[in-house]
């Protein structure tokens, strides 16, 4: 599994590959692209090809269906009703069986549309894989049983699955009716042919046009696949964007926010043969050649441009030098999602704004905060903080308390004085507090212990399931 990165709001992603290396962000298979990674309807064309083609499209499918079903990191309420990794119970994933018709496999859908609707759906009280979510997960299956379904919404376009009824007859505003026939539906799941009004229907689609004009499709079912429905370019549905070219803001690939002494600043960009340029602090434009390195404080801010004449949005981070030597031992494990970074995240000078999901707070889910700081050497200190933030339709809630504690060797630590919250549970919005006391004594090592309340109360929406505390920096003076 790859990491995929983005720093200081710069909006292109890039994927570490297995060597290590940073390279641009390519869709490869599910679990670098989660299931986003599947939703182009506006331009499945654009999207075939950036993959490489038809055949690349296709093993990109086959991979989300075949691959482990297991997964890591966090636990997702929506990942249900798999597949492989196909989540049904995840609306964003519900056209992807659907897509095998655009590289000309229809009978690929044809199987996974069946899998699905007999797998996924039945009559009793958990009869659905996922939250209905305004009708959903049933609209799903209402399209799907007719036998087609809209992919890309806004297109005249609905792509042909396979019917999981005899006949289904859609009654119009006009006066007139559509019906849908699947000769053999009973026991087959595959569509030999099909005809609209009596001719021959060889595109795996039909349009809005064709619903709203009555009249009659009908499919003739059969037992085996017929790889030859489906198959010609011409008969397949497609959605593409011939909009003028965009180029994308170029991305930091290598970088610390903080550092001690200096980072190495790597820049790449998505689009093929952009060429990328940056400032420092506003000053003089820089073409980007090769990596470079900061050594202070400093304002980044990069574009790209192709062939001189199309221009990107212009987009800004902020680097951090480190004023003096200081490092972290956790004795407790973030939540890999919510990682800010990693261990140093909470002593790297940079505070977490309103929002816990920007990426500069730290999750730690149903569990006490524990860490340690290392000053680098024994000095006086006077005052001990760590920023902490709630926000509780999340179940983010502030620590019951927080208590600090000094020590010269890191073995034996004395109490500095505990911090009780004061802010209610039932405080609704993005609240931030600052958790500290003062003191008057040298010290090398800094502990911050932070109670979790354990579990939602009683009268919020998740009593009893685990809480979250979310932290932000260490503040040592």
């Amino acid at each position: 599994m790859s990491l995929l990165r983005s720093f200081g709001g710069f909006g292109n992603y890039f994927t570490t590959n297995g060597n290590g290396t940073n390279v641009p962000f390519e869709l490869t298979h599910f679990n670098r692209t989660g299931w986003y990674g599947y939703y182009v309807p506006q331009d499945i064309a654009g999207w075939m090809d950036a993959l490489g083609g038809a055949a690349k499209l296709e093993a990109h499918l086959d991979a989300i269906f075949t691959t482990d079903a297991k997964s890591t990191g966090r636990d997702q309420a929506d990942i249900t009703g798999l597949i492989g990794q196909y989540a049904h119970g995840n609306e964003p994933s519900h056209h992807i069986a659907y897509l095998y018709n655009y590289v000309g496999k229809a009978h690929k859908t044809q199987a996974y549309v069946q899998r699905i609707m007999n797998e996924m759906y039945s009559n009793a009280p958990d009869g659905l894989s996922g939250n209905e979510d305004c009708g959903q997960m049933s609209a799903w299956l209402v399209m799907s049983a007719m036998g087609f379904y809209p992919v890309a919404p806004g297109s005249v376009q609905y792509a042909i699955g396979s019917p999981w009824l005899d006949k289904v007859t859609i009654h119009l505003e006009n006066g007139k009716a559509f019906s849908v026939t699947a000769e053999g539906q009973s026991e087959d799941v595959y569509i030999q042919s099909a005809t609209l009004n009596d001719a021959p229907h060889t595109p795996t689609y039909i349009t809005h046009q064709h619903i709203m004009q009555g009249g009659d499709l009908a499919f003739d079912m059969g037992a085996k696949p017929n790889p030859n429905y489906g198959k010609s370019p011409a008969d397949r549905p497609m959605t593409k964007i011939e909009s003028k070219e965009v180029v994308a803001i170029p991305a930091v690939v290598t970088g610390d926010k903080a550092f001690p002494n200096s980072t190495k600043i790597t820049l790449g960009c998505v689009t093929p043969d952009a060429n990328i340029f940056y400032t420092l602090n506003g000053g003089k434009p820089m073409s980007y050649d090769a990596p470079f390195d900061i050594t202070e404080d400093a304002k980044l801010t990069v574009w790209a441009t192709k062939r001189g004449a199309i221009d990107s949005k212009k987009a800004s981070s902020e680097f951090f030098k480190m004023a003096e030597f200081r490092d972290i031992k956790l004795y407790s494990k973030y939540a890999d999602h919510y990682s800010a970074g990693g261990d140093m995240a909470l002593v790297d000078y940079i505070r977490g704004g309103n929002d816990y999901r920007t990426g500069t707070w730290q999750g730690y889910h149903g569990i006490d905060l524990v860490a340690v700081v290392d000053l680098g050497k024994k000095q006086a200190v006077s005052d001990l903080s760590a920023g902490f933030i709630q926000d509780e339709n999340s179940w983010i809630f502030m620590p019951l308390e927080v208590e600090f504690f000094t020590s010269k060797n890191g073995k034996k630590f004395k109490s500095a004085g505990k911090v009780v919250n004061d802010i209610s549970p039932k405080e609704q919005g993005s609240i931030i507090k600052d958790f500290g006391v003062k003191t008057s004594r040298k010290a090398r090592y800094v502990k911050m212990v932070a109670k979790n309340r354990g579990v939602c109360p009683t009268f919020h929406k998740g009593a009893g399931g685990k809480c979250w505390v979310f932290v932000d920096e260490v503040v040592v003076k």
